[in-house]
């Protein structure tokens, strides 16, 4: 269990329902997880990953780069995601950006 820091109590508790849920959905859909490893502990390790890379050097570049995309979209398109328009154009951007099937938050596939 990874060890619950101050203030992160309601994630602590929306982790443990949701990784149930991911433990459900994963045996549904024919890839349980793993003997002995449950949906939460996958959860806290993706949080943790995530956020290990998001106070990177690069992580930090990217996540300027990726704002400073949103925000010049968000003036073309004022309904952002809610317009299909802008979900393209976003995801031009981002093949422009890292190239094509590339992923800017750094996890593989």
């Amino acid at each position: 269990m990874t060890e619950i820091p101050s203030g992160w109590e309601r994630v602590a508790d929306y982790l443990r329902t949701a990784g149930v849920e991911l433990e459900k959905a994963m045996r549904a859909a024919g890839t349980p997880l793993a003997p002995g490893v449950t949906g939460e502990q996958m959860l806290w390790s993706f949080l943790d990953q995530s956020r290990d890379y998001v106070n990177s050097e690069e992580g930090k570049r990217r996540g300027a780069e990726l704002l400073m995309v949103m925000n010049r979209l968000r003036e073309q398109y004022p309904k952002a995601f809610g317009d299909p328009a802008f979900q393209t154009a976003f995801q031009d951007e981002l093949k422009r950006l890292y190239g094509e099937g590339a992923n800017p938050g750094g996890a593989s596939a």
